[in-house]
């Protein structure tokens, strides 16, 4: 497994961020002045996040993800997103993180917060397998979106997931993802992001999914940025 390699402007930026910091008015991370206070109804295991002040991790946020859909009708946006509804009652990553590569073996990771609510739910109290593997969708082109060529630029194209054990509807999850390898085509116009993952319980140790391949390409603009 190799690391992600020298990093792109956005994560480079995010290393000492101490304020919100832009990218075309959209995308953007919360510095230490800003944190936001978390949610009481989240797991302990995930307040250190929320309440770091070394600069180990770093929360991402986007106007795509807020309850502006005014905002999102005007780029292009016909619905609510399916992962990152704050209102969503299925499957939501309440928050991503930046953990630095000091942290971890794997180079820089990316870190989400998952509940999984009752409109996952297959059999009774359960939820569906088709949730897990929609996190790691996500995951895989925010992998490659954060460490590679930047918000909008690629997709996910491939994801091998194992589902190891259940999850109750209710449940708040880890997910964590980082890039195994990259190759550049085309003559570096594009890229090849290989990415792994893991979705785990912190507070048993439990691991419910896996990523064993996601595979994202970047430098690929399929929409244009959106507008402020």
């Amino acid at each position: 497994m190799t690391s992600s390699g020298s990093s792109h402007p956005l994560v480079s930026a995010l290393a000492g961020a101490a304020a919100a910091l832009a990218v075309v008015g959209v995308v953007g991370v919360v510095g230490r002045r800003r944190r936001r206070r978390p949610e009481t109804t989240l797991p302990s295991w995930s307040r250190p996040y929320y309440g770091d002040t070394s600069g180990a991790y770093t929360r991402l946020r986007l106007r795509e993800w807020s309850r502006d859909q005014n905002w999102r009708r005007r780029n292009g946006w016909h619905g609510r997103d399916l992962i990152h509804n704050p209102d969503g009652q299925a499957v939501r990553i309440i928050d991503y993180f930046v953990e630095r590569s000091r942290q971890n073996e794997q180079g820089d990771v990316l870190v989400g917060v998952v509940y999984f609510g009752p409109e996952c739910e297959s059999h009774e109290g359960l939820c569906h397998g088709g949730s897990f593997t929609s996190v790691f969708d996500d995951l895989c082109g925010w992998v490659g979106f954060v460490f590679g060529s930047g918000p909008w630029c690629g997709a996910t194209v491939q994801i091998n997931v194992k589902l190891t054990k259940p999850i109750k509807v209710g449940m708040y999850l880890e997910v964590r993802g980082w890039i195994a390898k990259r190759k550049a085509i085309e003559g570096g116009k594009k890229e090849v992001i290989t990415v792994e993952g893991t979705l785990t319980n912190p507070t048993t140790g439990e691991t419910h999914a896996v990523m064993e391949k996601g595979v994202t390409v970047g430098g690929v603009a399929f929409v244009p940025h959106p507008t402020a």
